[in-house]
């Protein structure tokens, strides 16, 4: 009989040379019987890849249906809740999760930086008291620095009040 992976490389491949050469070696009988079991395979086949794609689709189907009875049930069940008592339940689930108390319960910091103004060649700058700030000012500060003042002596020098900004 044919070599039957030879075969099915060339229908695979489409090259109806190799197939020929393959099925010439067949009797008529013999090639009739493997078009007959050929057909009835390729029918097969066919009714299995549409079953394949029905089923892929169903599931898809199903599982869109289930998504949507997800989001309906999660729209139903926080209809009417405050997001007050929301974030207050979700904040005791994490408390409780973590272990946290309401007295070991972390503070946030406040980062209030304190400005003020001070004017620097006949301009008014608004710096923080400390941290960097414009290199004009910068200069200055490190002038009044060279000269023997602080920070916060040239600061109060130089400070802008609410008299003398007009």
């Amino acid at each position: 009989m044919a070599n039957v992976k030879s075969l099915v490389k060339a229908l695979v491949a489409g090259s109806v040379v190799d197939a020929v050469s393959v099925l010439s070696s067949l009797s008529m009988e013999e090639l009739k019987a493997s078009r007959n079991t050929f057909n009835a395979a390729y029918s097969e086949a066919k009714k299995a890849i549409e079953a394949a794609a029905a089923a892929a689709e169903q599931l898809k189907a199903d599982r869109e249906a289930e998504l949507q009875k997800t989001i309906a049930d999660i729209q139903a069940n926080i209809e009417g809740l405050d997001l007050d008592i929301v974030t207050k339940l979700a904040i005791e689930q994490m408390n409780k999760k973590y272990g946290i108390t309401e007295e070991a319960a972390p503070k946030a910091k406040k980062w209030e930086q304190a400005r003020v103004d001070v004017m620097v060649n006949g301009t008014v700058y608004n710096i923080p008291v400390n941290g960097n700030t414009t290199p004009v000012v910068r200069e200055a500060i490190q002038a009044a620095i060279a000269a023997g003042q602080t920070r916060e002596q040239w600061i109060e020098a130089n400070k802008v009040n609410a008299e003398n900004a007009e």
